[in-house]
């Protein structure tokens, strides 16, 4: 089994973010809306969100594998709030990577980060009711699911719920922190 590893966003990173958000299946089973970008949209975007970043409100991730550099997928922490000590989280994985626990094993090194580096007690994922695949991963990583939202998206021509999910310091460390040394 190859490593996973994280690494920090990189600006030629829009090569592979433009690739993901261009997907149609990608796109179909997270909240947000297919935009139609340009390679050149998709730098400026990525300029945009080293320097959000660097800032501390939103903190993203690079999921790689074995010992290349090559994005498969990326993590976000998003609503980053040091006075509640909570945050968004959200996760998007190369089409080819899927099924293979890759985003599990990138969750540990993410989680772990956000509790004991940033003192997180709280992460919640938000997360569209039909998209069944990623339920499930959530919920076998051990997130709560706390309530939906009903008709909270508007995507495909339709309002759409929105599952919410989450973890709590104590559960994720109760849970993983046995797969900290090995994730």
């Amino acid at each position: 089994m190859d490593k996973v590893w994280l690494r920090a966003l990189e600006p030629d990173d829009y090569k592979y973010t433009h690739q993901w958000r261009t997907d149609d299946a990608t796109w179909s089973a997270v909240a947000g809306t297919k935009r139609f970008v340009s390679l050149d949209t998709e730098r400026r975007w990525l300029v945009s969100a080293l320097e959000s970043h660097e800032k501390g409100g939103v903190l993203r991730f690079v999921v790689c594998v074995g010992d290349s550099d090559k994005p498969v997928g990326l993590v976000s922490a998003t609503s980053v709030n040091h006075i509640n000590n909570s945050c968004e989280l959200g996760s998007l994985l190369s089409p080819e990577y899927r099924g293979k626990g890759i985003i599990q094993r990138a969750w540990v090194k993410v989680y772990d980060y956000l509790f004991s580096q940033l003192g997180m007690n709280r992460v919640e994922c938000f997360i569209l009711a039909d998209n069944l695949a990623s339920r499930r991963s959530h919920e076998k990583f051990g997130l709560v699911e706390e309530g939906v939202q009903r008709q909270a998206i508007y995507k495909d021509g339709g309002y759409k719920d929105l599952v919410v999910y989450s973890m709590l310091k104590s559960e994720f460390y109760s849970l993983h922190g046995d797969n900290l040394k090995s994730a």
